[in-house]
């Protein structure tokens, strides 16, 4: 399977021009590396970032370097911003045919990799401290545990997306998001739009975060970052 991190927003929540993806914590590491490490040993792991980045902060040199240019990691640079997250993914997932995990580069946390359909989840109740809560998404159970809705920016439970997404095939994200994306030209399509869509024919379920810690932020990034 492909572990997908899509790293060419503008990262408009952190200060200054250096993209989020970039920023390091007190070990000295890097959000992105944090997270590639996850993954990068079994995986193959694709991070994609804008040009001007890369042009700028030699970014993929700088990843590529932390895992001694590992052949299972592979870095694509795009040369203008997307419409949005979905479309970033797109970019790439359509050149592949696999399971894929959309993987934010701003959250940590740990669970189970599989190759289906599936969020991973943590409870509000179980993570009191968890900031801007109404820029997140969340997903809707049945009582099978089941995702039966899925919305952007709206408290409907107490279920909110951590920042992994399974799919079992890459051609399904895909073949979603060019619906979508028909009926809405130039919006911003999220990963939520594209499983939402998903639902009228598939099934999700759900993973639980265990150890979650969210960078969404930058008062996130620097209470962290204090804390360690």
């Amino acid at each position: 399977m492909a572990v997908i991190i899509p790293c060419a927003g503008k990262s408009s929540r952190y200060p200054s021009d250096l993209p989020k993806f970039l920023r390091t914590l007190p070990n000295g590491d890097m959000l992105v590396q944090t997270v590639i490490e996850q993954y990068c040993k079994e995986e193959d792991v694709h991070i994609i970032i804008l040009k001007e980045h890369d042009d700028k902060f030699n970014a993929a040199n700088r990843i590529k370097e932390c895992f001694n240019k590992s052949e299972k990691i592979y870095i694509h640079t795009l040369s203008k911003i997307t419409s949005g997250p979905a479309e970033t993914v797109y970019k790439i997932a359509n050149k592949l045919n696999e399971p894929i995990l959309i993987r934010d580069c701003d959250s940590f946390f740990d669970s189970n990799l599989r190759k289906d359909n599936y969020v991973v989840v943590a409870d509000l109740r179980d993570f009191k401290e968890v900031r801007n809560i109404g820029a997140k998404s969340f997903v809707k159970l049945n009582n099978q545990s089941l995702i039966i809705d899925i919305f952007e920016k709206n408290i409907i439970s107490n279920y909110f997306c951590c920042g992994g997404y399974g799919f079992s095939s890459s051609r399904d994200f895909c073949n979603s998001f060019d619906i979508i994306n028909q009926k809405n030209k130039d919006e911003e399509i999220f990963i939520s739009h594209v499983i939402n869509n998903m639902l009228h024919s598939d099934v999700f379920d759900i993973e639980f975060a265990v150890n979650y810690i969210d960078l969404g932020t930058y008062e996130d990034y620097i209470n962290f970052c204090q804390d360690q």
